[in-house]
This record gives C-alpha cells, structure tokens and sequence, in this order.
C-alpha cells in the first residue's frame, strides 16, 4: 500500500485503530466494565471527524487499493455522518448496557467495525469493494442485535437478521457475477453504456434487478422489508437507533455512485421501477405504523416510510452536461437533498431512540404508547425533546426533518417541471399525502405525553437517572434538529441549512 493509499484512507484508520485497541486492553481476564473502553471508540470516531475537517474541502478525488475506493466528497460526508452516528450510539450504550450488566469490550468492537463497513461502502467504486464493505457491516450488526442473550427477543432479532440479511447477500452477489458477466468488469463506471448493449442487456437487466433487491433489503424498502420490524424492536436500542440511520447513510450513498454512472445514459425503465419502488415503501410504511401500539416499532415502520421519501429523490436525481459531455450531478438538487435528508434524519433518529433507551424499562419489555402518558408533564425535558424529534421526523415547518422532506419533495418537483413529466409532480404530491399520513402516529406520541393522565407505575417512579453519554446525545440532536430547522439560518449563527446544501454539493462535485 503506498502513501498516497494511506492518505486516502486515513478516516477509516481512526475506527480500525480504535477496535486493535479495544482488543488489547479489553482482553485481560477480569471481565467486566471499563471505562477506557467506550472512550476508545469515541477516540476512533473523533479521529475520522477531525479527518474529514483537514481534508474538507477535497481537491479532487483520490483513489486508493487500484482504485477499489475513493475518497472524495462523497466519501468524506459518509464518513462525517457514520462517525457522527456511531459516536452517538457508543454514548448511549455506555448507560444502557450498564443497567443490564453487559458492558463488554466485544460490543465496541462491533460497533467500530460494523462502521467501518459503512465508510468503505460509501467510499467504493467498483462491486467488489462494496460488497467488502456490506458484509464487513452486515456481520457485525447481525452479533450486535443479539448482544443481549438473555432476552429472546434479542437473540430472535439476531437470528432473523442473520437469515434474511444471508439471503440478501446472495441475491448481491448473483447479481454480480451477472454483471461481471455481461461487462467484463466490476467497476460501477462500465455498467451505464454496457446496459444499451443489445447483446449483453438481458443479462445486465437481470444481474441490475438482483442487485436492487440487495439493496432494497438494506434499506428496508418495499418489498423486502418484511424482516425489519422484528429486528429493530428486539436488538439493543442504541444499536437499532445506529442501524436506522448509519445503514441507510452507506446504502444511500452506494446508490448514487451507481445511479451517477447508469444515469450517464437514458434508462427510462430503471426510473419507472424505482418510482414504483418509492411510492410502495412510502405507503407500506405509513400504513404499518399507523396499527403499532410499540414506540419502537412504530419508529421501525416510519424508517420504511423514510426509504420511500428518499428513494423519490433517486427517482429524479439527475445532472446537467458538462464541457466534456459528461454529466455532473453537483448541481442535483435531488443528490443533495438525499444527503441533507440523511443529516436531519440522524440527528433526530438518534435523538429519538436516545430517549427511549431511558424510559426502556428491562426484561426485554418495548416501550408502549400508553407507557407515555404524563411523562410530558412528569419529565418535562425528555417530553420535550421527545416532542421535537418526533415532529422533525414527521416533517413540521422549524424542524431539520421539514427542510429535508421539502428538498426531497422540491427536488421532483422541479425535475417534473423540467422535464415535463408529470409523474414526478405525482410522486412529490403522493409523498405529501403519504408525510400527512406520517403525522398522525407521530402526533400520537406528542398526545400521550401532555393530553394523557400519567400513568398509575409512573406516578410512583422519580426521574430517571439521566447518564452523562446518553445526556449528551438528546441535548446535541434537540439542539441540530432546530439548528438545521432554518434555526442557524434565522438567527444568523453560522453553519444552517444554505452552508450545509453547499457543503452537500462540494460533496458531490467530485462524484465523476
């Protein structure tokens, strides 16, 4: 590996570095919780942060492992929103395992490497790469889910993940031998123009659909989103929290690479597919979580609902021609949106899921709607803030969530206006009426809190003992959902939501 290889790398050295390290110094007999541990993993993820602060803005791209991975803007956002994502899940598992007794070094790790998965999907340019960064995600999420084997919902989580996501992985990986098949190659560049190859085609559409389907399952779209409910509730609730968000930051980010190169060329079918695809998951979702009478597994439906939202923005994302008759995507609003939307969606996920992990009670028992009732009153700052991560995710005007649902919904606008195709002003006007839906089972939650009485194993408990970690995750996701809810903007405090896009589209201007 040469010096401009580790360059490249450095933001997936600080997670790599930080699990050898976990490793050591938690491998001494004596089991049982140690302090320098979670600080390890913190240090990890400060490292790629400070990274990507020295490296930001990119000149360029640079390429590392013959070209595997780059690190460009692209890269440097993923790496900025996993650390970000990770750091917040480490913070509240400190406190979280800790009241279970199960504050191992083995959970960092995994956490660290599941990561370090993540940065090198978002990072990848050819199937190979990608599907190194899938499975090393993947492996360690599937353990993480289980962690607490004294639960069964946990271990069941596990298991289930453990099949379907094996599944998921063959179908990737049939998918792409197809390909290799029918390109000669496992770069994602080569796979636009052989997909107008009349000899080729039918083994390229066939090798695209499977792929898809991998993708789809990691998302937790529809149709392949049976799976996720019952994982998200029974695995730990920072770890559902991380997956919510960090699994669909890589995801994401590994589809646009991909949708930049095939989009080179005109595939009408591939739009018509992923528009169905959208307005699917967005109903299936909504739908679904109207019925649950679980917190979390109400959150765990809405995050279907929030793959349809984004997958409206891969529907219309598109570029202008460039000198070279190449096109550049920095200017999509929509490849912009899609990362905005991620940031507003991390910040009041992790938010969220963090004040569920203090109401939790143990045993294994989900938090239920009812379990609410009074606490808005009884605990007025984790009402609070409970309130506010839950109308940023369903899109309320002075909330992060709002601005993001609003790029997403204008960006198909516009590309319908632009193009003179209706059906992108449909999927935008099917988005709104589908966000409309959304806000009655976030309501709910605001109804429990302040237009219930407090309920009668309530009223007898204090406060709940808010632990340093978790503290400071729900005071910094209330403070950047508002921030990035136009609340910089309007206050003139600095990094808002115009600072934000054009970071957003410096990321995306060293995609090609």
């Amino acid at each position: 590996m040469t010096w401009e290889d580790t360059k490249s790398l450095m933001p997936l050295l600080g997670p790599f570095l930080a699990a050898l390290a976990i490793l050591v110094v938690g491998g001494r007999k004596e089991r049982g919780p140690n302090p320098l541990l979670p600080l390890l993993a913190l240090a990890g993820f400060g490292w790629t942060l400070v990274g990507v602060g020295c490296l930001w803005p990119l000149e360029g791209a640079h390429d590392a492992f013959a070209g595997g991975l780059r690190l460009d803007g692209l890269g440097l956002v993923v790496a900025l929103l996993v650390s970000l994502g990770g750091a917040a899940c480490t913070l509240l598992s400190v406190d979280y395992l800790k009241r279970r007794g199960r504050n191992l070094p083995e959970f960092y790790v995994l956490v660290l490497f599941s990561a370090l998965g993540m940065m090198v999907m978002g990072m990848s340019t050819n199937w190979l790469s990608l599907l190194l960064g899938l499975e090393t995600m993947s492996l360690a999420l599937y353990v993480l889910c289980g962690f607490l084997r004294d639960e069964t919902r946990s271990v069941e989580s596990s298991i289930k993940y453990f099949l379907t996501g094996s599944f998921a992985s063959g179908l990737f990986l049939f998918g792409m031998g197809l390909l290799y098949g029918g390109t000669g190659s496992f770069e994602f560049r080569d796979l636009g123009g052989a997909m107008l190859d009349a000899q080729s085609q039918p083994l390229i559409v066939v090798g695209v659909g499977f792929l898809l389907a991998g993708f789809l399952f990691k998302i937790g779209a529809a149709p392949l989103h049976m799976w996720l409910p019952d994982v998200y509730e029974g695995a730990p609730t920072p770890i559902t929290g991380f997956m919510a968000t960090g699994v669909k930051v890589a995801a994401f980010a590994a589809v646009i690479r991909v949708l930049s190169e095939i989009y080179q060329h005109e595939h009408v079918g591939l739009r018509d597919v992923l528009w169905w695809i959208a307005l699917i998951t967005m109903i299936v979702g909504n739908v679904a979580a109207l019925a649950q009478t679980s917190v979390k597994r109400m959150l765990a439906y809405s995050s279907i609902a929030h793959a349809g939202y984004l997958t409206i923005a891969l529907v219309v994302m598109r570029g202008a021609v460039g000198e070279n008759g190449a096109i550049d995507f920095s200017g999509s609003l929509a490849a912009r949106a899609i990362l905005y939307y991620l940031l507003a969606y991390l910040v009041a996920n992790m938010g969220a899921f963090g004040v569920l992990s203090y109401l939790e009670k143990q045993g294994g028992k989900g938090l239920a709607y009812e379990d609410l009732a009074g606490l808005g009153f009884k605990h007025r700052f984790l009402g609070l803030v409970l309130s506010v991560f839950a109308l940023s995710l369903a899109g309320i005007p002075g909330t992060a969530g709002f601005v993001g649902k609003f790029l997403v919904f204008g960006s198909a606008v516009d590309a319908g206006v632009g193009t003179a195709d209706s059906s992108f002003v449909l999927l935008a006007v099917l988005g709104i009426l589908n966000s409309l839906v959304g806000l009655y089972y976030y309501l709910r939650v605001l109804i429990q809190l302040y237009a219930k009485p407090l309920a009668e194993d309530a009223s007898t408990r204090g406060a709940p003992l808010v632990g340093m970690g978790t503290g400071l995750v729900i005071v910094a996701s209330f403070i950047g959902t508002l921030w990035w809810g136009f609340g910089a903007d309007f206050l003139n405090l600095g990094f808002g939501v115009e600072p934000a896009m054009r970071m957003m589209q410096g990321a995306l201007a060293t995609l090609r």
